[in-house]
Order: structure tokens, then sequence, then C-alpha cells
């Protein structure tokens, strides 16, 4: 017989890691819909504002394509497409967030060891290398000075 004591605790705190890494990404999911709505509000704002610019130049100057309206659009258009850009980026983090969630629920999702622990373990196990190797080439001198 196998013991099924140890099974059920190493289950338990795998469900406990999984509850834990699906509040995280919960949490980073409400982040990024929170950073989307702030930034489809200031694209509105921004769109209202270069509208009523251009309305009020148009109707002040009679001609459409005199320099500072031309500086206006340009500008607008900048901002316009760095404003795309962030929203695909935050867009494709979404995504990625919600595929984890996913399968976070089938149970089809591991967590994966920071690169920071990985790090730490490789300079520690290097270390005690190091140390082992320093000790050895500081005996091996003694030894063969006392071979002459």
């Amino acid at each position: 017989m196998f013991d099924t004591s140890s099974w059920k605790s190493s289950e338990a705190s795998s469900s406990l890691g999984d509850e834990r890494e699906r509040a995280k990404i919960l949490q980073k999911i409400i982040e990024v819909k929170d950073k989307l709505k702030v930034m489809n509000d200031e694209r509105e704002a921004e769109v209202v504002k270069f509208l009523q610019i251009t309305k009020t130049s148009e109707k002040n100057k009679g001609i459409t394509e005199n320099p500072q309206l031309i500086r206006i659009r340009n500008n607008f258009e900048r901002r316009n497409k760095k404003h795309t850009n962030e929203t695909e980026h935050l867009q494709r983090k979404l995504a990625e967030y919600e595929e984890r969630l996913k399968l976070i629920d089938n149970g089809q999702y591991e967590v994966n060891v920071s690169k920071s622990a990985v790090i730490t373990n490789g300079i520690k196990k290097a270390s005690a290398n190091v140390k082992g190797m320093t000790e050895s080439v500081i005996t091996a001198p003694l030894e063969l000075a006392q071979l002459h």
C-alpha cells in the first residue's frame, strides 16, 4: 500500500498555489481593464478636443489647409498612433492573462520558477564550486614545495 496522506498534502499545496496564482492573474486582469478604460477615455477626450480645434480653426480662417491646422492634425495623428499601439499591447496582455486563467481553471497551468530563483541557486552552486577549487589550488603549491 502507498501513503495517501502525502499525496493529499501535495495536492492541497498545489491547489493553494493555483489559488494564489489565480488571484494574482485576476488582479492583473482588473488592472489591465482599468488601464484600457482610462486610455479609451483619454483617447475620446483627445478626439473631441481635436474636432473642436479644427472646427474653430476652419471657421476662423476659412482655409482648410493652413499650417497651424496641419501641425494640429499631425500631432493628433501621432498621439492617436501611440494610443493605438498601447491599446493593442494591453489587449494582448489581457488575452494572455485570460488564457492563463483558463488553464488554471482546467488544472493545466504550471507556475514557472522565477528567473531570480534560478539565478540565486546557480550562484550558490557556483560559489560552492569555487570554494572547493580554491582550497585545492591553495594546497597544491605546498605539496609541490615539499616534494623538492
